[in-house]
């Protein structure tokens, strides 16, 4: 028997001993019952029916090319306009989300669109950089007097922003349950 679990690429010299009885432990299984003290943790997921934000990779957010043309095969050709979108699980596959996602505009030091730092004061107030604004369609604002007159049309513009598709698990760097 020790024969076999050798050749598990798993397996460890202390997880068999001879005329134990061997015990697979399934994720989430409890040492005890009624207990919070697990053998193998339960794993962190996103789950069908919550709203989460997210931040993604950036192919997530990038046309489908000759080495990577999963944006036409499962999102129809149309990638995630921005990689910090906010929204609901619809479904679930083995490795993906299938999740009506928008944008949502807020003062942060990262961009919305290509997740870089933002060291511009006026794109902070948003989420946006000066490159990225053109990019989704939106005003550049070069001075300070320009944001604060336009921030509110900006930030409407933003949360207008959908997007419903295909996410990559293993795309989502960061997640959190809203």
């Amino acid at each position: 028997m020790k024969e076999i679990f050798e050749k598990i690429h798993r397996y460890k010299e202390q997880d068999f001993e001879e005329g134990k009885p061997f015990e697979f432990t399934l994720e989430g299984k409890r040492k005890e019952i009624n207990t919070e003290d697990y053998i193998c943790p339960p794993s962190n997921k996103m789950e069908v029916g919550k709203s989460y934000k997210i931040t993604v990779k950036k192919y997530m957010t990038e046309p489908a090319t000759a080495n990577f043309d999963f944006q036409d095969k499962c999102n129809e050709g149309k990638p995630m306009p921005l990689c910090i979108m906010q929204g609901e699980v619809i479904k679930e596959t083995r490795g993906m989300y299938y999740m009506n996602l928008h944008g949502k505009a807020e003062p942060t030091s990262r961009c919305l669109v290509c997740g870089k730092t933002l060291t511009n004061p006026i794109s902070k107030l948003y989420g946006i950089g000066p490159e990225c604004s053109e990019k989704v369609g939106l005003i550049r604002i070069e001075n300070e007097d320009d944001a604060k007159e336009k921030l509110k049309h900006i930030m409407a513009q933003i949360d207008d922003i959908t997007w419903t598709g295909f996410v990559i698990k293993s795309a989502i760097k960061e997640w959190e349950e809203i």
